[in-house]
């Protein structure tokens, strides 16, 4: 039986997280020997647990940061010796690749990338900008397979990183599986979507990050209710809330604004909602998107890299907008929620991103 090792920083809520578990269990059903590595699962940052299959295996490095998983996970290496390593996010896969060396094992390592590097490079400066660029180029370089998210990572991992494609190999995400569209049948326990309430309903999910970018999705629907009336519902926590909070107060919208929190099955939001929006500044494949679009929502987004164009197939199956352009966001709200622009209905997400081509693409690499 093959062993794979899962390596990622918590299951805290976010689409990466949820990626790895997916994967996880998909791994396990298919009779591969099954093991999540998880840098610190204490508190918030170990609400996915649950969802774990029974025969996955988790192993908590309890660790304050990822700088510190190291040790303990070259000690993990060395005792179980995977046949594969499949790690996930640019920090972790750095100091995995260290870990393997410092093992001594002879285990694949697989470094799946699921953002855009020239965003991540771009937000540091001097030495730690440099370090982590020679970082990334070294790993990258060295990794037995290279797994960008999406054609545009991929492309932005060439373009600045110098970053060979031969031994790179795109796998989206596997964000639809047939519980999704059980989950979206639901009923939800909310006003505004009773059969009594006559106001549509923009809905978007996805934590509440400086890459979301909700303040300008924010400051576009104070701009748009002031002509069209609607309800805005944001599913997902974060370090914003109190700043997002806020800025709901001071454009004085708070009666048409809804912030949750994170919900485990946001899937029965997303497919009762009149528009789902993504306003993101930036993605490395946003799994919310591919997941509105299989259940045929409508949709508008940034035109943001990476993900958006390449998902929509260039605005076929939703509108796409400049990016950072509030009014063109409000516009895009406006014409979509009053039916002067319609987009077609995908009929072949599953077959793109369901979870068991995923899975046997990345069997096929073990």
């Amino acid at each position: 039986m093959k062993k794979v090792a899962l390596v990622i920083p918590t299951l805290g809520g976010g689409g990466a997280e949820r990626t790895a578990v997916l994967l996880a269990n998909g791994f396990a059903a298919a009779g591969v020997h099954t093991s999540v590595i998880v840098v610190n699962i204490q508190g918030e940052k170990g609400k996915l647990q649950a969802e774990l299959a029974p025969q996955v295996e988790l192993v908590d490095l309890n660790c304050k940061q990822v700088k510190y998983m190291t040790r303990p996970f070259a000690a993990w290496l060395k005792q179980a010796q995977p046949d594969a390593i499949i790690s996930t996010m640019t920090h972790t896969n750095i100091m995995v690749y260290w870990a393997k060396l410092r093992a001594g094992v002879s285990s694949k390592l697989i470094c799946r990338e699921t953002s855009t590097a020239s965003i991540n490079l771009k937000h540091r400066t001097g030495l730690k900008k440099f370090l982590l660029q020679t970082a990334m180029r070294w790993v990258y370089q060295r990794c037995d397979v290279l797994v960008p998210v999406s054609k545009g990572v991929a492309q932005d991992m060439q373009q600045y990183l110098g970053v060979s494609l031969i031994k790179t190999q795109v796998i989206y995400d596997p964000v639809i599986t047939p519980e999704l569209f059980d989950l979206a049948q639901r009923t939800v326990d909310d006003a505004w979507f009773t059969s009594t309430h006559d106001i549509p309903v923009i809905v978007a999910a996805g934590r509440l990050t400086e890459a979301k970018n909700y303040s300008l999705l924010l400051r576009a629907f104070a701009e748009l209710i002031q002509f069209t009336p609607a309800h805005l519902l944001i599913l997902g926590e974060g370090e914003q809330r109190a700043s997002l909070q806020q800025l709901v107060e001071s454009l004085g919208i708070a009666a048409s604004v809804s912030m949750p929190g994170f919900r485990a099955n946001p899937f029965a939001y997303m497919a009762k909602a009149d528009v789902y929006v993504m306003s993101s500044q930036w993605e490395g494949l946003p799994g919310a998107l591919i997941q509105a679009l299989a259940l045929q929502c409508n949709i508008v987004s940034t035109d943001c890299p990476s993900g958006p164009r390449e998902i929509l197939e260039d605005g076929r199956y939703g509108v796409l907008v400049p990016n950072h352009d509030q009014k063109a966001l409000t516009q895009a709200l406006q014409t979509v929620l009053t039916g002067q622009v319609k987009t077609e209905k995908s009929q072949h997400a599953e077959q793109i991103y369901g979870l068991d081509a995923i899975t046997q693409a990345y069997l096929a690499l073990i």
